[in-house]
């Protein structure tokens, strides 16, 4: 399954990560060195979920450009991630990529 998150003030698929707390404009997950240098970027990455629907085996599969970045975003994915349940409650294992946007506000 693919997706796409913007992280423009950081919200990412109902399913994967909740908005987080802003101050003064920027996320607090943007990484703080990624903020230095005004990096922005797209990063695509694809994890297993496991059968308790957390996120595992994060790879990035198409990097922004910037480590700090691509580095971040795995580590977001694999603290935050959650997947849906089916019918029954169960969260079904699979594999998902998705794909983050990086955006500074303007």
């Amino acid at each position: 399954m693919r997706g796409s998150i913007a992280i423009i003030a950081f919200a990412m698929v109902t399913t994967a990560v909740p908005a987080v707390a802003q101050k003064g404009g920027v996320p607090e997950d943007y990484p703080l060195a990624a903020l230095r240098n005004r990096a922005q970027g797209d990063v695509e990455v694809k994890f297993d979920v496991d059968g308790q629907g957390r996120a595992e085996n994060c790879v990035v599969t198409k990097s922004s450009g910037s480590a700090d970045l691509d580095g971040a975003t795995c580590s977001l994915v694999i603290r935050r991630y959650r997947a849906a349940a089916d019918s029954k409650g169960n969260p079904p294992p699979s594999t998902q990529t998705i794909t983050i946007h990086w955006r500074l506000p303007s």
